[in-house]
């Protein structure tokens, strides 16, 4: 194991060796500069006829060697003592620096002052803040990976030994539903790997010039029947004929797959509408899903787009936890971003804002005349 650097006082020594110094060579160059002009001073009273004793210089000379090393030693403990409080602080950070080096979380810091130490604790601070979000996040996202494995492969591996055994006969039905769990592991390792893909900005997107309302379109009529068994409405409010923008219609689809079934999911009573509008220059198209749910509560509000993250009783309710996440991953990869929003009365309100239509197709054209 490595050694942790051991921080000392060598920078406030140095500091005030340094103001020491300085003081020195300035009393040194205020002494002989007195001095001159004394001499001078006496020459000039000489030739007026006025004499002058040799003591009174002799005092002002006393009176020199005495305050300038004095005040040098004075000036010395005081910049030391500041020079120490000023890098107590910078030492804190050294050492928790040097924790993290090591791969250890340190506890957190004290804040204090309004400088610019106080500005570089208060960053620190919040790096490591996130430091330890980040480690607590890949530690769920690991227990909820193995989380969503279990239960196919326990369902798999109960099967296959049923049969192997004699236990359970091998019959159409029972393949059919082991073929049902390999596909949801397939589908599960797939948005696993686009989630992490998107993440690094590697997603590769096919775009193409897109029919939103149609897309929006089919993608109800698919869903209509879920919502419907559980008692909900599923309307299309777009308030456009027709809106084209330059994106990939799968992952796009997949988007508003995942934003549906959540609302379906959550919602008790009501319905899910689903509106798409041009939304001027810079915004060209902007896709929200709403619900009449109980909606999210404030806390749970930063946290919804984290992979695996289910508030309140979302394990009852089904779903992997991945859709959310991987739904925004997708939107930035168009260039553009999704957010959360409390509806007027209750439930929530998913909004979808993607790039400038005419700007992004016209890009897409240039790209295939290059080809």
């Amino acid at each position: 194991m490595k050694k942790q650097p051991r921080i000392t006082c060598g920078l406030a020594a140095r500091l005030a060796a340094a103001v020491l110094a300085f003081n020195l060579v300035s009393v040194a160059a205020l002494f002989i500069l007195v001095s001159s002009q004394m001499r001078s001073m006496r020459e000039v009273l000489e030739k007026a006829g006025v004499h002058q004793s040799d003591e009174y210089l002799v005092s002002v000379h006393s009176s020199l060697l005495w305050a300038g090393p004095g005040l040098c030693v004075l000036s010395f403990v005081l910049a030391f003592a500041a020079f120490s409080r000023l890098s107590k602080p910078l030492k804190a950070l050294a050492e928790a620096a040097a924790e993290i080096a090591q791969g250890r979380m340190p506890p957190p810091l004290r804040q204090s002052g309004a400088g610019e130490i106080g500005v570089l604790a208060r960053a620190f601070e919040s790096m490591r803040r996130k430091l330890c979000e980040n480690d607590q996040s890949r530690r769920l996202l690991f227990a909820g990976i193995a989380h969503e494995l279990r239960t196919p492969l326990s369902v798999l591996r109960g099967n296959l030994e049923g049969m192997a055994d004699g236990v359970f006969e091998t019959s159409q039905q029972r393949i059919v539903s082991m073929e049902d769990e390999v596909l949801r592991l397939t589908r599960l390792v797939e948005d696993l790997r686009d989630l992490s893909l998107a993440e690094v900005h590697r997603l590769t997107l096919h775009r193409r010039p897109t029919d939103l309302r149609a897309l929006i379109s089919g993608v109800i009529s698919l869903m209509r029947p879920l919502a419907e068994d559980r008692g909900l409405a599923l309307e299309d409010e777009s308030g456009v004929p027709e809106l084209t923008v330059n994106a990939d219609p799968d992952r796009l689809r997949q988007v508003l797959i995942n934003l549906i079934s959540n609302a379906v999911r959550y919602a008790d009573t009501g319905a899910v509408r689903v509106r798409a509008s041009s939304g001027g220059p810079g915004r060209g198209a902007v896709i929200t899903v709403s619900d009449e749910g109980p909606g999210i509560a404030p806390e749970d509000r930063r946290r919804i787009f984290e992979c695996f993250w289910r508030g309140g009783d979302g394990e009852s309710r089904g779903g992997t936890g991945i859709g959310l996440a991987l739904s925004r991953e997708y939107v930035r990869a168009h260039g553009g971003e999704i957010t959360l929003e409390e509806g007027e009365k209750r439930g929530c309100v998913f909004t979808v804002v993607l790039p400038d239509c005419a700007g992004s197709c016209a890009k897409a054209d240039r790209s295939k005349s290059a080809l």
